[in-house]
């Protein structure tokens, strides 16, 4: 499967399946509410454009607006109880949204009060009984999935936002909770098809759910790269970092930009990466990915006409040599001079002139060291030199047990596709598994029950994941608990123990990422 292909289609699938039980109460809903249409498009548009004041840094919102066309085929998907028209029609407005200068958070506040807005016109439209709160339900149901769609179609985006200048703001904005419900949704996606691989034959079908982990994987790579990169907060540690790694990791964080946007363009931008087999440095990783993206996104807008990016590591003594080399325009001795000036550029808005100083600042940070070769039509070559880590003693690796061990074992995650999932690979492995919807459900099946492992999500609406854990180390101290999370975590081993978690797993995850936690928490076990 090519890499350009989107997750939208899937997504918009599993929204449909969700709501397709609520679907008669949707479409006496849409039936009601039709008397009502003309009053809720003007409660919308002013609902939106009180939204966009405070969301906006621009004040222009652009077409993130729900039009009439929009609600009409929304609401006659309903009635008709066609979810895929509906979520359709939705799923076009969502990227709207997403090209609009609203930002993320804005546009979940936008999905809530939208839904808040419906209450007035419901009272009005039912009266107080069972049927009314079945509506309720599926309107909740309805609108996680507009929360959905809306998540998808922010991070399909927020590539192309990134190339508009305003990259750290954007990712930053990106990687809160549309990370996190995406990742929800690409680990239910990639679960499933992995346990349905291994129950179809048909050859056909193995490889239309091989395109779909496919999918789910690139899906998830790419979101842990937006997620590494925009991490807001900053280790507190320098620690052995592999800068071949980090070098691979900011070319395909910028691919779209050397690749997809250039081919646009019908200009051709080769990177070529050439790396020595070279020791660890002493850095903090997220930092230092930062400045090589920044780097490279300065070699990209350097070729014009298109050219050659190389990005290239070696050793020299106890340094590391990383450089990027670009053949594009250069730069005459007096701008090379003040590139790191603050807010000098010589691109124009919206660049501010604060990549390089910050960059250079960071890499001051690792008493590293610049150096700049340049000239007016010649290139540009940016070589940075890195301290060799100190040499550390290797952990001796934990044997694994020969018999597999048969695990009683507690899963908590308020999203039940993700809990079932989760639920279905420990005992598709032949493991006893109990599931919870929330954290004090869960807690409540540990009292009546002691378990080997536990696993909890880290957000859920009453009691975190931490609280979760912490409870359960309350009743057991020698309780093994795994933190199930979509968001970029940044914990090291000794706080998250701390915090009662003994091992976590970053969702999206797959079978074989289970099956390895499974092995590790044996390992904490025996440990205690």
């Amino acid at each position: 499967m090519n890499e350009g292909i989107g997750l939208a289609p899937y997504v918009v699938d599993l929204v449909i399946e969700r709501t397709r039980d609520h679907a008669p109460a949707l479409a006496e809903f849409a039936a009601r509410i039709e008397p009502f249409a003309g009053e809720l498009l003007s409660v919308w548009a002013n609902t939106y454009r009180q939204i966009a004041l405070t969301y906006s840094p621009g004040r222009e919102t652009g077409s993130g607006e729900l039009t009439e066309e929009v609600v009409r085929a929304f609401f006659t998907g309903l009635r008709y109880s066609n979810l895929r028209e509906a979520f359709t029609a939705l799923d076009d407005w969502a990227r709207q949204l997403a090209q609009s200068s609203l930002l993320f958070d804005g546009a979940l506040r936008l999905s809530a009060e939208y839904q808040r807005t419906l209450v007035p016109l419901l009272m009005r439209a039912y009266s107080p009984g069972p049927e009314l709160q079945l509506t309720f339900e599926a309107l909740d149901e309805l609108f996680n999935g507009i929360t959905l769609l809306v998540s998808t179609a922010y991070i399909e985006t927020g590539q192309t936002r990134l190339a508009a200048g305003a990259q750290y703001r954007v990712i930053g904005q990106l990687t809160g909770g549309a990370a996190h419900s995406l990742n929800d949704v690409l680990a239910s996606i990639l679960g499933r098809a992995q346990l349905l691989h291994d129950r179809v034959r048909d050859d056909d079908a193995r490889y239309e759910l091989d395109e779909i982990s496919h999918a789910a994987t690139s899906g998830a790579q790419m979101m842990r790269r937006l997620q590494e990169f925009a991490r807001a907060e900053t280790q507190s540690q320098f620690v052995e970092t592999d800068v071949n790694l980090l070098l691979r990791d900011a070319s395909e964080v910028t691919r779209f930009m050397w690749r997809d946007q250039a081919e646009v363009q019908g200009l051709f931008i080769d990177v070529v990466r050439d790396f020595a087999d070279v020791p660890p440095v002493r850095a903090q990783p997220m930092q230092l990915r930062r400045v090589f993206v920044e780097l490279i996104i300065n070699a990209i807008e350097a070729l014009p006409r298109g050219g050659m990016i190389t990005l290239r590591t070696e050793r020299k003594a106890n340094t590391v040599l990383v450089s990027i080399i670009d053949n594009g325009e250069g730069m005459a001795d007096a701008v090379r001079q003040r590139i790191f000036d603050p807010f000098f550029s010589t691109k124009g808005s919206p660049h501010l002139g604060m990549g390089l100083t910050m960059a250079a600042r960071t890499l001051t940070d690792h008493n590293g060291i610049w150096s700049i070769e340049s000239a007016p039509g010649r290139g540009t070559t940016v070589t940075l030199t890195l301290i060799v880590a100190p040499r550390v003693t290797e952990p001796k690796a934990v044997a694994p047990e020969e018999t597999p061990q048969v695990l009683s074992v507690l899963v908590i995650d308020n999203e039940s596709a993700v809990r079932d999932m989760v639920g279905r690979m420990l005992s598709s492995e032949g493991h006893s598994v109990v599931t919870a919807e929330s954290g004090s459900e869960g807690i409540a099946e540990y009292r009546r029950k002691k378990f080997d492992l536990v696993f909890t999500d880290l957000g859920m609406p009453g009691m975190s994941g931490w609280e979760v854990a912490q409870g359960i180390k309350r009743l057991n101290p020698q309780a093994i608990v795994v933190l199930m999370s979509g968001w970029a975590v940044s914990l090291d081993p000794r706080k998250a123990h701390e915090l009662g978690v003994d091992l976590i797993l970053q969702k999206p995850f797959d079978v074989a990422e289970v099956l390895r936690v499974i092995a590790e928490s044996r390992a904490v076990s025996r440990a205690m």
